[in-house]
């Protein structure tokens, strides 16, 4: 398993909202072409989006757990596998990390993959610019 941690220098409510905001994703990461909500209300357990990024198809995402104010995790599975996405914001001394972890379940892998991915670092000039637009 593989960390990387970045800090954004925001406070977590700030990082917070952001990542909230799904739909704007695809504004400061490159892995995303379009997020498209499927549902009226704030995020929250069961809440569904579209995702389309380079070279997969589009899947459709559905929250599994919300702890507001810190992570969420959604979940999206083909036959013989499922994808776990977790996203936290941790308050520290100078703003926030954000952490994404991948989980894979399923008959595909014979055991669980486990990766810890904060937010990309190509990515993290946009997630920061994000925070202040």
């Amino acid at each position: 398993m593989e960390t990387i941690v970045i800090e954004i220098a925001a406070p977590p409510e700030r990082v917070w909202a952001v990542m909230l905001d799904v739909e704007k994703w695809p504004m400061w990461t490159p892995s995303m072409r379009s997020v498209k909500r499927l549902d009226p209300d704030p995020l929250l357990v069961g809440s569904r989006a579209l995702i389309r990024q380079p070279k997969f198809p589009p899947t459709l995402w559905t929250v599994t757990e919300m702890v507001t104010g810190s992570s969420f995790t959604w979940r999206n599975g083909l036959p013989g596998i499922w994808v776990f996405a977790t996203y936290a914001v941790v308050p520290t001394a100078t703003g926030s990390n954000v952490t994404l972890t991948l989980h894979y379940q399923g008959l595909l892998g014979k055991e669980e993959i486990d990766a810890e991915i904060p937010c990309q670092q190509n990515a993290h000039q946009f997630c920061v610019s994000a925070l202040y637009t």
